[in-house]
């Protein structure tokens, strides 16, 4: 998984967030991603309202919905009830590793 075909592949998820996605977006993203890949369960929608809210500055309710619908739509979570949860498995594994890296 972080051999060099792996780690390109991967590793282009993480760096679509800050190509694709405006500056606090990606940030909120990238945090909330952060937070739902840490649980098997998911990542309670309130508790990733409270980080958007935090990052952006923006007490939008829509706002932050549709910055789940794009993380949702290109490919990274899905919404599971009222949980953020990552859509595939490997990708949730491997942004552990790249926390754990991190750290």
């Amino acid at each position: 998984m972080l051999g060099v075909h792996g780690r390109g592949y991967f590793d282009y998820y993480r760096q679509r967030l800050k190509i694709y996605y405006p500056d606090k977006l990606a940030k909120a993203a990238s945090e909330i991603l952060k937070e739902a890949c840490l649980s098997d369960e998911g990542y309670p929608k309130e508790l990733a309202f409270d980080l958007f809210r935090k990052l952006t500055r923006i007490d939008d309710y829509e706002k932050f919905i549709d910055l789940l619908s794009d993380l949702e739509n290109d490919f990274y979570i899905e919404l599971v009830g009222e949980k953020v949860r990552f859509k595939s498995k490997v990708l949730r594994d491997w942004w552990r590793v790249v926390l754990w890296l991190m750290s």
